[in-house]
């Protein structure tokens, strides 16, 4: 079954928290297919606010919704990397401390970090990226590279792409390559440019890709046209 949420009249606020519900339980029921009970409880609600876990999930959107980069299937699989085989997470535990480091230790995690020019380890930076890059369009379907680094959503001041080029979360490997990435360098403001690098090390960096046929061809498969090289 599913809500029709404009007949629920759900507003924005409702809407993110059912959002956040569904994330939720499509992740834990994947982990634990036990848990499809409990998510079809809720989901089988002709009104799910009125179910009794509605209410942890809209406690988690007031912790949350002042971070304009949360990102709620980094939140569930953050916590299920800490749960034991076969054990599952209820939505209420969501809205502990321990819930949030897990988090942050999570995407402290999943900076790239990249101390050497060993093929193997660039290639590994790279599918990161790719990885990265196909988890952003799995919440937004249809959306592209451009639309990744060019798209600064309502109330927002950069992109997903460039949040996550701040943060680390994309290697200096791919950026250099990346054709929309070096298309927008110069159009973002100085500062952001030198939390993320200065241009003539992008251009150092990709030559390391350029010159090397194995990553050259790696590359190029792992981007297709995307790939500046």
């Amino acid at each position: 079954m599913s809500h029709n949420l404009v007949k629920l009249k759900f507003n924005t606020k409702e809407y993110t928290i059912y959002n956040l519900a569904r994330v939720f339980y499509n992740k834990i029921c994947n982990h634990d297919p036990t848990s499809k009970q409990q998510w079809s409880r809720f989901y089988n609600r002709t009104d799910p606010r009125k179910h009794q876990h509605w209410e942890a999930f809209e406690k988690l959107y007031e912790v949350v919704k002042d971070d304009s980069h949360f990102n709620m299937r980094w939140y569930v699989k953050s916590q299920i990397i800490h749960l034991g085989k076969n054990k599952t997470i209820w939505p209420h535990q969501l809205l502990t401390q321990k819930a949030m480091r897990n988090y942050f230790e999570y995407i402290q995690n999943r900076k790239i970090v990249v101390d050497s020019d060993k093929i193997e380890d660039i290639r590994y930076a790279l599918t990161q990226d790719k990885k990265l890059f196909q988890e952003w369009t799995d919440d937004h379907p249809g959306q592209d590279y451009n639309d990744f680094f060019g798209n600064i959503p309502d109330g927002l001041i950069m992109s997903d792409g460039v949040y996550y080029a701040i943060q680390g979360m994309l290697s200096l490997f791919f950026l250099s390559i990346s054709k929309t990435f070096m298309g927008m360098y110069k159009d973002l403001d100085i500062d952001i440019q030198e939390e993320i690098a200065s241009r003539g090390k992008l251009l150092v960096t990709r030559d390391k890709i350029r010159t090397n046929e194995k990553l050259k061809i790696f590359a190029k498969k792992t981007f297709e046209d995307e790939a500046l090289l």
